[in-house]
């Protein structure tokens, strides 16, 4: 009786856990041969936290681990909601995207600022990063 509620218990719980495991890391022998995915980074994104600058240059390194090409035309950046028309240098598999606020009066102080970033390779893998900056009052 007790070798078959060890067995029971085996089959029970062991042996899922077990099958999970296997199929839930892809670098498990199961699993050669099937493609990587190999998604854009962006990075470097600034400015970050507390800044004490009503027009800073906001910016984002975007990369390709794999080195496939950015797609320039694919990527969009906002800040506060509002589309903006970044400056984007380099080509290839790492650009630079940047953008300075011209408005006369500067970004509003005392208020956080959202800026999203959106892009995609040359091999349709995309990604999107989310980050904001807080401007305090400035005397």
């Amino acid at each position: 009786m007790r070798k078959t509620s060890s067995i029971s218990l085996f089959i029970s719980v062991f042996l899922p856990a077990l099958i999970w495991c296997v199929l839930a890391q892809p670098n498990t022998p199961a699993h050669a041969g099937t493609q990587k995915v190999c998604t854009p980074e962006i990075t470097n994104c600034l400015p970050d936290g507390f800044i004490e600058d009503r027009y800073p240059t906001i910016s984002a390194v975007v990369t390709s681990p794999c080195g496939a090409a950015i797609d320039t035309s694919s990527i969009t950046m906002t800040l506060n909601d509002f589309p903006l028309t970044p400056t984007i240098t380099g080509d290839g598999p790492e650009v630079t995207v940047s953008f300075i606020p011209d408005i006369r009066e500067g970004l509003a102080e005392e208020r956080p600022h959202n800026v999203v970033i959106t892009c995609q390779d040359t091999n349709g893998e995309k990604a999107k990063i989310v980050w904001e900056f807080f401007i305090p009052i400035l005397y």
